[in-house]
């Protein structure tokens, strides 16, 4: 009963506080562990991801499609230490290989929900003919004051670090 008051009050409470969520307005990913339903933060989660020491999204994801048994492996670890999660067992219960690989299929598609609905709320100005005149300089050969040449900057080739950090996050 008391704890019906205090949700409902928190609910209640949520929804008239300047700068609170309000529940439905939360983004937050829910899940079961096999065992219960979880809930966590998605960007968060989604660096755990990619902090993982061998899980390589372009690499291991095409591997897991092909039925590569070490990449399964690899990707399922991944997988369990981001959201908490145990290999299936009679006697813990957990997740099997399939319904762990369910939960990241499920989690990217929450992720790609999630990059639409920010990019329909973010609209930016379309750019002018007149105003990219205007911001656009010569590329010179010429060394600059701070001694920099063309040869010096950075290449129009992605490097493996761009490629990964600007990657979909529905692809990893």
């Amino acid at each position: 009963m008391f704890k019906f008051l205090k949700s409902l009050f928190a609910e209640l409470l949520a929804r008239i506080t300047p700068g609170r969520f309000a529940a439905p307005e939360r983004q937050i990913f829910r899940y079961f562990d096999g065992t219960k339903f979880r809930a966590v933060d998605p960007i968060a989660t989604f660096y755990k991801i990619l902090e993982h020491d061998k899980y390589v999204p372009k690499i291991h994801g095409p591997l897991v499609d092909e039925g590569d048994v070490n990449a399964t492996r690899i990707v399922c670890d991944a997988i369990r230490k981001a959201f908490d999660v145990t290999e299936w067992s009679e006697a813990n219960g957990g997740l099997t290989v399939s319904e762990t690989l369910t939960l990241y299929a499920d989690f990217c598609d929450y992720l790609e929900g999630l990059k639409k609905n920010i990019e329909e709320t973010l609209t930016l100005p379309s750019p002018t003919e007149s105003t990219l005149t205007e911001s656009v300089e010569p590329i010179t050969s010429d060394t600059s004051d701070s001694g920099v040449t063309d040869t010096d900057k950075k290449s129009d080739t992605p490097t493996e670090s761009d490629t990964l950090s600007s990657q979909p996050l529905a692809s990893l």
